[in-house]
């Protein structure tokens, strides 16, 4: 079920960043060294979390690992992507807005993992 979800929403917002974003804003090789780039620190911000600092752990169950794949390595590089592009081009007030926008996508999509057992954070104690 939440493979599915993430397979969907990664494939929507590939579109939505291909057909509106590209065209209105920047060139295909912004875009793609802008992707790249949010590929490259989400993945190390990943890898610090998970292994170095040991603060997570993912599950081990393959369906729900699968779906850790996809929202690490493609939804949320695609989702700042877009909301890069979206505050770069916007005027002050909206900026503020999808600030708090992306924020509230963030932290509700990690209570959804955590919901859902894609991974949890280990406690100090």
């Amino acid at each position: 079920m939440i493979v599915t979800f993430y397979f969907f929403l990664s494939w929507t917002f590939i579109g939505l960043f291909l057909f509106n974003r590209i065209h209105q804003h920047a060139s295909v090789k912004e875009v793609t060294l802008l992707f790249l780039l949010s590929c490259l620190i989400n993945t190390h911000t990943y890898v610090g979390l998970f292994d170095t600092f040991k603060w997570m752990k993912t599950t081990t169950e393959t369906e729900l690992f699968i779906a850790v794949l996809i929202f690490k390595n493609i939804f949320v590089p695609l989702l700042i992507s877009c909301f890069t592009l979206l505050i770069y081009r916007s005027p002050r007030p909206k900026k503020i807005l999808f600030y708090l926008l992306f924020s509230l996508i963030i932290v509700s999509l990690d209570l959804i993992n955590v919901f859902h057992g894609l991974y949890f954070f280990k406690s100090s104690v």
